[in-house]
């Protein structure tokens, strides 16, 4: 008999601990606490970058994508970014999950402005509180080269100094090239790139000549053939087909890049160095590729 009841026992004890188990089936996943967690919001695109000169104007769209359920809220940027954006819709109405929302961003920056770059974030707000999570936006107020022979535009970063070379006075000639423009340091510049101490970050832009027409891939592998340690990587700069390459400088160990964006007869080649540690480096390639984003050819 004690057996029958010590077996009796276990019996009920497995049954339980099975109710217990299919209950917690029954609600799983687990709930947030109401007012514990807030609701996620994702954005297209994760991070805004912007550069523009003083005196220009811009407009761009961003998209919040609701993953659960929000409340009424309102769109605004941090104070830094107040005088250079305006947000529509200012306000939203409650949003279901899976719900989206476009935001346009109005861009405007008066002349005079101090170069500078600013960081910050477009939030939205239910009552007093920020509803995760914020768009990042990287505001960069730049000085802009414009070359006045070939029309090509280009912004740069205001710690560094531009010097705009000697143009030829006539058109290139067959495999022919010339470099527009360096930028680099204030103790860096002279006469050409090669002369420059091997410091900080140095910016180029150059012409090459292509007045066979060739398709930008086959003229790479004529004129400037990547090594065995470059990466060549299609993309779009100026609004055509472009490549960029990048690599490191075996004597200096400084990682460079190059952005090969053809035009009529020609090629446009900008490239960037790196020198210093590996902070200084990533910002100065961050920078080219803000650079690289607002070049323009007419």
């Amino acid at each position: 008999m004690l057996f029958v009841r010590h077996r009796v026992l276990t019996l009920s004890a497995l049954l339980a601990a099975s109710l217990v188990v299919l209950a917690m089936a029954l609600v799983w996943p687990p709930q947030a606490a109401p007012g514990t967690t807030t609701p996620p919001i994702s954005w297209t695109p994760n991070h805004l970058v912007v550069t523009l000169t003083p005196g220009d104007s811009e407009s761009i769209q961003a998209t919040a994508s609701f993953l659960r359920p929000v409340p009424a809220m309102t769109a605004g940027v941090v104070p830094a970014l107040t005088p250079y954006i305006s947000v529509s819709p200012a306000a939203i109405t409650p949003m279901s999950a899976g719900s989206s929302q476009v935001f346009d961003l109005s861009f405007t920056i008066p002349e005079g402005t101090p170069f500078q770059t600013i960081e910050g974030t477009l939030h939205l707000r239910s009552e007093a509180d920020t509803v995760a999570r914020p768009l990042p936006i990287t505001l960069n107020i730049w000085p802009e080269f414009s070359d006045a022979t070939t029309g090509v535009s280009i912004g740069f970063p205001p710690d560094l100094l531009p010097e705009e070379m000697a143009v030829p006075p006539a058109p290139l000639g067959p495999g022919q090239a010339y470099t527009i423009a360096v930028f680099g340091p204030a103790q860096a510049t002279g006469a050409s790139p090669d002369e420059a101490p091997q410091t900080g970050c140095h910016l180029s832009l150059g012409l090459e000549d292509n007045s066979m027409q060739m398709a930008l891939d086959q003229w790479l592998l004529l004129h400037n053939p990547p090594s065995t340690s470059e990466i060549d990587v299609l993309s779009t700069l100026a609004n055509r087909p472009a490549i960029r390459r990048h690599g490191v400088d075996a004597l200096f160990a400084a990682p460079y890049e190059m952005a090969f964006v053809p035009d009529t007869g020609v090629v446009y080649v900008l490239s960037a160095v790196a020198y210093g540690d590996p902070i200084d480096q990533q910002s100065c390639l961050t920078e080219f590729h803000d650079s690289l984003a607002t070049f323009a050819i007419p």
